[in-house]
């Protein structure tokens, strides 16, 4: 099983606010299954940029470089065609970087891991979603 990690799980996780739940988690499931977007990584190195705190600089670059990154191709392109056009049709409004993640996730078939249940409208769509923060 490939878990992808969303760009606010993985805020908890370097700002120290993880849950019970999340922490438990991250120690169970086995680091190889763990994952990220390119885009995640993205939103992740412009937070670095905006950020003066020296500690959660080197928890972010320590994160990164500990967790497989995967890229963008053109199956990743495809499933976000079809789910920005999916999502549309059902005038369900997801941000632009939160539906490329998830694309990501759905194109990989791999599961999505985030607190933002703006997800949840696209699991009949055939994305795989869990929330290890509640």
């Amino acid at each position: 099983m490939s878990y992808l990690l969303d760009t606010n799980i993985v805020s908890y996780i370097v700002k120290s606010r993880a849950s019970p739940k999340l922490e438990a988690k991250m120690r169970a499931v086995p680091k190889h299954w763990l994952y990220i977007s390119v885009m995640t990584e993205a939103e992740l190195l412009y937070g670095l940029k905006r950020s003066d705190n020296a500690r959660l600089k080197l928890k972010v670059q320590d994160f990164l470089n500990n967790i497989q990154v995967i890229d963008w191709d053109r199956n990743t392109a495809k499933s976000y065609s079809e789910l920005r056009y999916l999502s549309q049709k059902m005038g369900v409004t997801i941000a632009e970087l939160d539906l490329q993640i998830a694309s990501h996730a759905h194109a990989e078939s791999m599961v999505l891991v985030s607190n933002d249940m703006i997800f949840s409208h696209l699991v009949p769509m055939g994305l795989k979603l869990e929330n290890w923060y509640e």
